[in-house]
């Protein structure tokens, strides 16, 4: 596209169309940026969807330690109060 000399305007057309190309070349180097091939969609897609299910996973392998932890934490607060309550049995058995 040839350079305007100032005081001249692009034409609605010739925005979009350099609006259109400004936006694909940024998606484009974005892309090869994030280090996906943008001109193999398929693989890109591909690619994206396993690092989806990357993330799905281990979110929930957090969710079942976190679930996990609370469960050992529990276990062990109930088995404290329950060997402490059996200790004072034992102890008042004395009197």
């Amino acid at each position: 596209m040839a350079e305007k000399e100032p005081g001249e305007y692009v034409t609605r057309h010739q925005a979009m169309h350099i609006a259109q190309e400004a936006g694909r070349q940024a998606s484009i180097e974005t892309l090869k940026l994030l280090g996906f091939d943008p001109h193999d969609p398929i693989e890109t897609q591909k690619d994206a969807a396993w690092l989806r299910q990357a993330r799905l996973g281990e979110a929930a392998t957090k969710t079942a330690i976190k679930k996990a932890g609370i469960t050992i934490l529990a276990s062990g607060i109930a088995l404290a109060l329950w060997k402490g309550f059996w200790a004072i049995r034992d102890a008042m058995k004395g009197f």
